[in-house]
């Protein structure tokens, strides 16, 4: 969500849509072509063949039966649904709003994922100084009053 949408809107202002949509497809097909390479694993039971319409259902099963996988999918599905709408909402922005153009439809994208990279930063950081806050051995440095 940083870098896409950045290079997407330079090369959509020094070109042609058609040109970016050539650029994403070779993108795509590299990160297809990359994560090709990652070996699968296979399982070390085999099972005996069943039929195809039955396992279909297994994933949905699962899904009913399990109250965790429930909210995960869940999840899941409301985080693609508010992140389709942020993206409709970033183009009419700035499109409509901000005036910026075909080409500056990236840069709010990109402005989302700088502060989606910041926010990570911080909270690194939080988390590294409360686990330090938890270690006794490091106690001594951050209670007050104490030397």
């Amino acid at each position: 969500m940083l870098l896409g949408p950045l290079v997407s809107g330079v090369l959509l202002a020094v070109s042609s849509p058609g040109t970016v949509l050539i650029a994403t497809g070779v993108a795509y097909a590299l990160s297809s072509l990359t994560l090709a390479r990652i070996p699968g694993w296979t399982p070390l039971i085999r099972q005996h063949a069943t039929d195809a319409p039955a396992d279909g259902f297994i994933g949905v099963r699962a899904i009913r039966d399990d109250p965790w996988v429930r909210l995960v999918v869940g999840l899941y599905c409301a985080e693609n649904l508010v992140t389709g709408t942020l993206n409709v909402l970033v183009v009419v922005a700035a499109l409509q709003l901000l005036k910026l153009g075909n080409s500056g439809v990236g840069i709010p994208n990109a402005t989302i994922g700088a502060g989606g990279v910041a926010r990570a930063v911080a909270v690194a950081a939080l988390a590294t100084f409360h686990s330090k806050k938890r270690d006794p051995r490091s106690w001594h440095r951050v209670q007050p009053g104490s030397s």
